[in-house]
């Protein structure tokens, strides 16, 4: 073990990202985390680590010596001057106490706290307050760093202000994993952009502003996992953007949204766009000022394919204040087993860009389907299996009380 507190010197650049969909700016909060993240366990502390370091000059000598598999951890908080850049292969960052970590010292036009520029870098365990600044930010920057494929980022605590745009950032790389974190939103929680097969699971993320979105993954998603992770949001209205909602993945295939929770004042629950031979199963979303499910597209620009296509939604308990499923370009989508709650009035809507579409279950059904999905020259209507469906303005007969399922029995 060595223990470092010379100066090192190391190339930084200001680091900014501008992402697409952008937010607006939402007012001031809090930056405290929420009491409720106090009860998750978050430290995965080193227990030998070949660098401890307690100030920046000893963290930046460690960055710069280390070799590829070495482990750099940090006893007690270092409030940072300039970015930390994990730049070398296979490094891993931590804590070497309980409670140890990165703060930042007041404004700047840095960018992010921690940039993550080498593959298989590891952040773990620490406590990192980025009030002013986004907390980690991890993609190619030649020559500063290159792709962070398989990058970990597991058992933090991160809390971030309302100016930051993304509290977590990943972008043009590949396999990344952020994990078991506790996070304090600023106005993205866990952003990635044209990542695949990327990995976000068990982490707990409050949104204490009206902000932007808890989980937002765009362009090129193919292969992303989100899966048991729990949104909570305690503003006036989170994610105050249309197509927005607690979870946004956006453009990709074999896609899973799995085994979510999502509470309090999100606009939409899950608000997916452009996925294709994806699912979207057993999430729980409460109380959604929208709607629990939203599909979508964005349509800024030349959107060339907007539809999402052969979309398993099933088994999800869905409370959305206008509806539990809203789908707009949509084809091809099974909806069934899932259970609806609230005084919303429709189960599900399906606006007049779908077709083709199968949903099986009890509630109100607005269907408006009227949309030729393969081209061929006529409109492939939805088939609606539920226990009313109303065909535009006009309500239709009740079809059964008791529905047929596709053994011919019952649906209970």
């Amino acid at each position: 073990m060595v223990k470092l507190s010379a100066l090192g010197l190391i190339a930084v650049v200001p680091l900014f990202v501008a992402c697409g969909e952008s937010p607006t700016q939402p007012s001031p909060a809090a930056l405290h985390v929420a009491s409720a993240m106090a009860d998750h366990a978050w430290r995965t502390c080193a227990s030998a680590a070949k660098y401890v370091v307690t100030d920046e000059a000893g963290l930046d000598a460690a960055l710069q010596a280390a070799a590829p598999g070495d482990v750099i951890a940090i006893d007690g908080m270092i409030q940072i001057t300039q970015p930390v850049m994990l730049v070398t292969q296979g490094v891993t960052l931590t804590c070497g106490a309980p409670g140890a970590g990165l703060t930042g010292h007041g404004p700047s036009d840095w960018g992010t706290l921690l940039y993550l520029g080498a593959p298989d870098v590891v952040v773990r365990g620490l406590n990192i307050n980025a009030a002013y600044e986004d907390a980690i930010q991890g993609y190619p920057n030649p020559p500063y760093g290159v792709s962070p494929a398989r990058a970990q980022v597991t058992d933090n605590q991160v809390a971030c202000g309302p100016s930051n745009v993304d509290c977590v950032f990943f972008m043009n790389t590949t396999g990344i994993q952020v994990a078991h974190n506790q996070i304090e939103c600023g106005l993205v929680c866990v952003y990635t952009w044209t990542v695949t097969d990327a990995v976000i699971s068990d982490n707990y993320l409050a949104q204490p502003t009206p902000g932007y979105c808890g989980i937002w993954a765009q362009d090129t998603i193919d292969g992303t996992r989100i899966e048991r992770n729990t949104l909570v949001s305690t503003s006036t209205l989170a994610c105050n953007y249309p197509y927005g909602g607690a979870i946004r993945p956006n453009t990709g295939t074999g896609v899973v949204i799995a085994d979510n929770v999502i509470r309090g004042t999100w606009l939409n629950g899950i608000a997916t766009a452009k996925l294709s031979d994806s699912r979207i199963e057993n999430n729980v979303v409460e109380d959604a000022s929208w709607y629990g499910i939203f599909f979508s597209t964005f349509t800024r620009g030349v959107v060339l394919d907007p539809i999402s296509r052969r979309v398993l939604v099933t088994g999800n308990k869905l409370t959305g204040r206008k509806a539990g499923i809203f789908a707009k370009w949509a084809c091809d989508n099974v909806f069934v087993a899932n259970l609806f709650g609230g005084a919303a009035p429709w189960a599900a809507v399906f606006d007049t860009t779908t077709g083709q579409n199968l949903f099986v279950g009890r509630g109100d059904v607005l269907d408006n389907g009227h949309f030729d999905c393969d081209g061929h020259g006529y409109v492939d209507p939805n088939l609606i299996i539920g226990r009313r469906i109303v065909m535009g303005a006009t309500p239709d007969p009740v079809l059964s009380e008791v529905l047929p399922d596709v053994h011919g029995g019952t649906l209970h």
